[in-house]
């Protein structure tokens, strides 16, 4: 895991410093002392970026996720998730900015991308104890996709140290989606 956490900081201070789009895995690939196949067995393009910090964020967030007493509710629970989420993404936000900014013009890349989040939105909803299964986990999962994806657009420009309007727009997206979701089985 150390060695995928190595090339993903190395990808994003370097489209934090030269903007995404003029990074080349050669780049990556030096910044990171790995040697290009090394690189390539992790991130064969750069369009795979994404998908490889969703999963190793997923992973860290996981491994360090502390069990939930029983009387938090659902949304807290997937409020704590989720900030725990963007303290993670925190420090790299600069660099994600840029990979965004300059973004994946492959559609292929995109439906991959879009394939890897609704399965870290799964598994986000399954840490929170939130079902996930049958249609209306179906239902859950797109909608937690809609309040993460709501709450990262603030997040990118939160400069609070303690990311205050994050935890505000996740708070209100959460409550506003709550209501909704009381109505759902399970």
């Amino acid at each position: 895991m150390a060695l995928q956490g190595q090339v993903i900081e190395s990808a994003l201070n370097l489209a934090s410093e030269h903007g995404w789009r003029h990074v080349s895995l050669a780049e990556i690939a030096d910044k990171a002392n790995l040697s290009n196949s090394q690189l390539r067995s992790l991130l064969p393009t750069k369009g795979a970026l994404i998908g490889l910090m969703v999963r190793h964020t997923d992973t860290q967030l996981l491994q360090n996720l502390e069990p939930f007493d029983g009387d938090e509710g659902a949304r807290e629970r997937l409020f704590d998730i989720l900030m725990a989420r963007f303290d993670i993404l925190t420090p790299h936000r600069t660099g994600i900015a840029a990979v965004l900014r300059d973004g994946p013009s492959d559609p292929l890349s995109l439906v991959r991308q879009i394939c890897c989040f609704h399965a870290s939105m799964k598994a986000m909803l399954d840490a929170a104890q939130i079902p996930t299964s049958g249609p209306f986990g179906a239902l859950r999962i797109k909608g937690g996709m809609a309040v993460y994806a709501a709450t990262f657009r603030v997040w990118l420009g939160d400069d609070s140290p303690d990311m205050a309007k994050t935890m505000a727009a996740l708070d209100k997206t959460l409550l506003s989606i709550d209501r909704f979701a009381c109505h759902l089985p399970g």
